[in-house]
């Protein structure tokens, strides 16, 4: 039933106009996702999106995938920002749309917008957990690590039996690289709800950088029942231990169940790369590329080979097949350009690196290459804009060796 704004008589959900004085009566909003429809609630009870009203419901929708691709795909931020902008201009209290908005500019850095836009969308609605957990991302990636665990620790003290906030939690201690507390999070997110797929797989990360493999292992199980993903962890666990053999018995077992056979061979390629079985990586290589010839993985997979069999100008040739498709491709051509000690080309790879994200492992990479270079002026301002992006023991070392050798000179 939907009541008359105007006298308030109780109509049904199907009348456009009031039976009794013939007002117009409000539509039902619509959600976006799932096309649940309700006069009443302000979220849909079936997936949690936000309603919106029937008549901009397909053109918000429409804009917000088309602000995704622009940012996600083609790298087009402000064309993006500039929908979302549109967006808000349209549904102001837009949750999706500040949320959105609040991460982009994260990425971009810009932290003070990112977090003026966020404790909008939070004025709006104080308790969304997603607004609540990009507010607690923002204020880790300002490296106020702290204050976002303290601010996620605020909403437990009020529900402590949410799951995803805990899940934030190990995400933020993820973040600070202290992944014993992460581990400790995670496991009280998943007592609260064990089927969480995302918690498990976040728990077994941890637990490998924390050469934890026994219980990454026993993490693991509960994948079985999806074969790819089951065994695709435990291939890489057996990896990090060394265990190649039961990683390749592994990767025999997946390609015989017929399971993404060309993620198989390469894998396969990377395992024997590891044993120095470099004929045999070669020859999984070149079965991915015999199906999939711009197979970026295969590619690089090949060349790193061909650097090994010192057939340099052919590994060239590899590369320059080679398509990237965001920051993390044009990072490893640029580490595979600086072992071939082509500088100028590794330089050049990093730099489409920064253009699409600033990310530490580009910077770091500059910072190496202008060291062998030995350009220590721009090695040392690329090391600490590094350092401003993340600290490791690689980047200490380095930073050190830059200021030692500038004193020596």
């Amino acid at each position: 039933m939907v009541n008359c704004p105007r006298c308030g008589n109780e109509n049904s959900n199907k009348n456009k106009f009031c039976g009794n004085c013939g007002s117009k009566l409000p539509e039902p909003k619509i959600c976006p996702e799932c096309g649940y429809t309700s006069f009443e609630e302000k979220f849909c009870v079936e997936c949690g999106e936000q309603l919106l009203s029937k008549n901009i419901c397909k053109k918000i929708k429409s804009r917000m995938k088309e602000a995704r691709n622009l940012i996600s795909v083609q790298y087009k931020i402000d064309e993006g920002i500039e929908i979302y902008d549109d967006v808000l201009n349209r549904v102001p209290d837009y949750l999706e749309a500040w949320d959105n908005k609040a991460n982009t500019l994260k990425d971009l850095k810009r932290y003070d917008d990112a977090m003026q836009c966020i404790n909008q969308a939070l004025d709006i609605n104080p308790y969304n957990i997603s607004l609540i957990s990009t507010k607690a991302y923002i204020l880790s990636a300002m490296k106020r690590y702290d204050e976002s665990i303290e601010y996620i620790d605020g909403f437990l003290d009020e529900y402590p039996f949410d799951d995803l906030l805990f899940e934030v939690k190990g995400n933020l201690f993820g973040n600070m690289k202290n992944y014993e507390e992460a581990v400790k999070c995670y496991d009280k997110s998943l007592e609260i709800n064990p089927k969480n797929r995302i918690c498990v797989s976040l728990k077994l990360r941890a637990l490998i950088k924390l050469k934890r493999y026994d219980e990454a292992l026993k993490c693991c199980e509960f994948f079985k029942d999806d074969e790819f993903s089951y065994y695709r962890n435990i291939i890489k666990i057996y990896r990090q231990m060394g265990e190649y053999d039961k990683a390749l018995d592994c990767c025999e077992k997946l390609y015989k169940s017929n399971s993404n056979r060309y993620y198989v061979l390469l894998e396969k390629g990377n395992i024997y790369f590891d044993m120095k079985k470099y004929i045999a990586a070669l020859r999984c290589y070149n079965d991915v590329l015999d199906y999939i010839p711009n197979n970026l993985n295969a590619l690089i997979g090949k060349s790193e080979v061909l650097i090994k069999k010192e057939n340099f100008d052919m590994a060239r040739d590899v590369l320059s097949k080679c398509e990237p498709y965001d920051y993390l491709d044009w990072n490893k051509l640029a580490l595979i350009y600086e072992k071939l000690n082509d500088f100028n080309k590794a330089l050049e790879c990093c730099d489409e690196s920064l253009r699409i994200n600033e990310n530490y492992k580009a910077l770091f990479l500059k910072a190496e290459i202008y060291f062998k270079l030995e350009d220590y002026d721009e090695a040392l301002k690329w090391a600490n804009k590094a350092l401003e992006n993340n600290s490791s023991d690689e980047l200490t070392e380095l930073m050190n060796k830059i200021k030692k050798t500038q004193n020596s000179n």
